[in-house]
């Protein structure tokens, strides 16, 4: 409930600066129109317009009353309607009384001030609702300021539970996978289940440490999704190659943690899975001038066969893109003459 001017000392200047310009005016005027002296036209200038300044500050708490109480449209005009006619009537009658007991003396100023008693509570009236038109004005853009600002704070926590709900679902998903495969070694080749068990720690102990936060290096990511296809190279032996080529300025961009792992997923599950050959899954990493490109190739069997779940690890990666980036443009796949292709766009500042 804290004062609008005291929040903003540009506010309160202009505040004062305008009653110091209406007391010069009504100032000016007295002596011109009502042949009143200069000293008896500051001391009323100052008295009526100042005392209603201070009077016209105080309205914000009045305006922040009535709309906290919430009384209804026809009960706010008329409290607004009391409020005004009581503090005007203090006014008045407080300063007519002062003004007249000062200058008791002054017949010039004694019939001045007789007449324009309905002047002045014209301007009154006028002052009180201009002003409090202005605290409705600012108390209603601060509340919609503040609704703003909680509905942001509120969407980016709605976002970040999302994006680690997406980048929850990878690593049970990748686990459960790689227990089953390491549950086959176990009877077929004991060296090569135990080296897996190696990599698939090596391989969590990084997802663990990047769990709780939201961005990685691209560095970081290659090397991890290295550790993610060597595992699969020993379940897959030479029926998987791997390549990357991957420009080193691109290295300290920061992406989306645990991004790629589901693209290299999807090229296993998909290519190797279902191919009778050897399959290559090559990354080529570009710079260009506002972001970097990884393009993902891997060989595919023709026709390639749609199963229950195809695709998830796809939209996974391409709702946290959106989600993290606010574009549904990043991630772009396609089929070309055996070849399986994903291209990755990810903003990146250089």
């Amino acid at each position: 409930m804290k004062h609008p001017f005291y929040q903003n000392k540009k506010l309160l200047a202009a505040y004062i600066f305008i009653w110091i310009v209406i007391s010069i005016i009504q100032m000016i005027v007295l002596s011109d129109q009502y042949n009143l002296t200069y000293f008896q036209s500051a001391v009323d200038s100052i008295c009526y317009n100042f005392s209603f300044g201070i009077f016209g500050f105080s309205l914000w708490y009045l305006v922040k009353f009535f709309r906290s109480s919430k009384p209804g449209i026809i009960n706010l005009i008329i409290n607004h309607l009391t409020a005004a006619s009581v503090l005007i009537l203090i006014w008045i009658s407080g300063f007519k009384y002062l003004t007249e007991t000062l200058f008791s003396d002054s017949q010039t100023y004694l019939l001045f001030s007789g007449s324009v008693t309905v002047w002045r509570v014209s301007f009154g009236i006028m002052m009180y609702g201009i002003l409090v038109l202005l605290y409705f004005t600012e108390d209603y853009y601060s509340d919609l300021q503040l609704k703003i600002q909680n509905e942001i704070i509120l969407k980016s926590s709605a976002r970040e539970a999302e994006l680690k709900m997406l980048k929850a679902q990878i690593n049970p998903h990748f686990l459960f996978n790689s227990l089953n495969s390491i549950s086959s070694l176990t009877l077929t080749n004991a060296q090569k289940a135990q080296e897996m068990i190696i990599r698939l720690s090596d391989y969590f102990r990084y997802a663990i440490l990047k769990d709780d936060k939201q961005v990685s290096t691209l560095r970081d990511e290659i090397e991890n999704c290295k550790r993610y296809l060597e595992i699969e190279q020993i379940r897959f032996g030479s029926k998987l190659k791997i390549q990357f080529k991957t420009d080193p300025k691109s290295s300290d961009c920061n992406i989306p943690a645990m991004l790629l792992q589901p693209l290299y997923e999807n090229a296993v599950k998909y290519g190797v899975y279902e191919s009778i050959e050897a399959v290559m899954i090559d990354t080529l990493v570009t710079v260009k001038s506002d972001y970097i490109e990884i393009i993902i190739t891997n060989d595919v069997e023709e026709p390639v066969k749609t199963k229950h779940g195809a695709g998830v690890g796809l939209r996974n990666v391409k709702e946290r893109l959106r989600l993290y980036y606010n574009s549904d443009e990043l991630l772009q796949t396609e089929q070309i003459h055996g070849k399986f292709i994903v291209n990755l766009k990810i903003p990146c500042k250089f």
